[in-house]
């Protein structure tokens, strides 16, 4: 968490949450349409971070800070040199909300997903998500027709 001068009232201090990555910055080279999908995929795990902070801090503090930024800082981009990218999450305290609570709703659409899946007991009915950080994509792998995970986790065949 950074502590920083707000912009618009330089009297008050607002929160970043900052996010070191070791891979390279995306290279927005594309329509506007597809760099926003860019960074909004890149910033996702910053706004659950965000979502966490608030869900735990919001009301068990006095603080008058508001969290309002998030900044993903490369160590690299194409011209080999750091590079970081903010994202304001809004002026106002609704704004900022709104889009946590967004990024709230596709997580619980996630958990249900994971637990509709779990339920069916059938490790074929699983395919890949997109995000390419996600340890599906390993362990996918582990549940093979006849390996140890299938009989494992599977109750017996009629």
């Amino acid at each position: 968490l950074d502590l920083i001068r707000n912009p618009t009232d330089p009297n008050k201090v607002v929160l970043r949450i900052v996010d070191y990555k070791t891979g390279k910055a995306p290279h927005l080279k594309y329509n506007t349409a597809t760099n926003e999908r860019i960074l909004d995929e890149n910033f996702y795990q910053l706004k659950i971070y965000a979502l966490l902070w608030n869900l735990t801090h919001q009301k068990k503090t006095d603080m008058s800070w508001d969290l309002r930024y998030l900044r993903l800082f490369y160590l690299t981009n194409h011209f080999d040199q750091g590079q970081y990218i903010d994202m304001d999450m809004g002026a106002t305290a609704k704004e900022r909300e709104d889009l946590l609570n967004e990024v709230h709703l596709d997580l619980i659409q996630v958990w249900k997903d994971i637990i509709e899946l779990v339920d069916k007991q059938d490790p074929q009915a699983f395919h890949h998500c997109d995000r390419p950080f996600c340890f599906c994509h390993q362990a996918r792998e582990k549940f093979l027709p006849d390996s140890l995970s299938e009989q494992i986790y599977l109750p017996p065949k009629p």
